[in-house]
């Protein structure tokens, strides 16, 4: 079936028009990700710093106080965004779990911790004990900057996703409704175009216009059309001879 000049071109548009809400929205997400991403890594590394400065805490930990360090950090995780907070001993062993209270006594798990026992603070993405997550680990030192624990303030990454493809979708939604206004305006601005040139085809216009200039070439006598603006439009050869 050969579709009509018309269809044509409403198909090309809407081809058109697909394709770049398709490729923006890809960009979109994936540029969202990585903002929220380190956005959520500042988030966690200010709040493990934040904790391991806290001088509770550190005094626990000093003294290896789990039932203690489970009191109090109850408190900090019931009013924190993030998915875990960890905190460790010297040997990288849990002795508080926001999550898995159970975990206290059991290894940290990630493989990270040697640069933190090191006096380092470190951001990872790594699979943990709840899966991959985006953490920020940070030394808790003594009186004397000797290193005696860790905290790990973490967001899984399936969390994080979860965020960015609720923003998509919401652009998404947004763009699915521009969309369709731009698929009914292709539609009467493809029909507006086919007014204009009396419902022909292209290949019709272009007979027409061939025949025109036979016809033209066909008189004997010379024929001059000029426009409103007194501009020459078409002129056969015996008028230039």
């Amino acid at each position: 079936m050969k579709l009509s000049f018309q269809y044509k071109l409403f198909i090309s548009l809407v081809a058109f028009f697909s394709v770049l809400f398709i490729a923006l929205g890809i960009y979109y997400y994936f540029d969202a990700s990585r903002q929220l991403y380190q956005e959520m890594s500042g988030r966690a590394k200010i709040q493990a710093e934040e904790i391991a400065l806290m001088p509770n805490l550190r005094q626990q930990v000093s003294q290896h106080d789990p039932q203690a360090i489970r009191a109090f950090m109850q408190q900090i995780a019931a009013h924190s965004d993030a998915s875990f907070i960890v905190i460790g001993d010297r040997q990288g062993v849990h002795l508080f779990h926001s999550v898995h209270p159970e975990w206290v006594g059991t290894r940290l798990v990630g493989g990270d911790n040697q640069a933190v026992l090191e006096g380092h603070s470190i951001t990872t993405i790594r699979k943990g004990g709840l899966g991959v997550s985006l953490r920020s680990k940070t030394p808790i030192v003594d009186d004397e900057g000797q290193v005696i624990g860790i905290v790990s303030v973490g967001y899984l990454t399936s969390y994080l996703d979860s965020i960015t493809l609720t923003k998509v979708i919401n652009i998404f939604i947004a763009a699915i409704l521009l969309l369709i206004a731009l698929f009914i305006f292709s539609w009467y601005f493809t029909r507006s175009i086919k007014k204009q040139i009396f419902s022909l085809e292209p290949r019709e216009i272009g007979l027409l216009v061939r025949q025109q200039k036979a016809m033209m070439e066909s008189i004997f006598e010379g024929v001059i059309v000029i426009d409103h603006q007194r501009r020459i439009e078409v002129i056969n050869h015996a008028a230039r001879s």
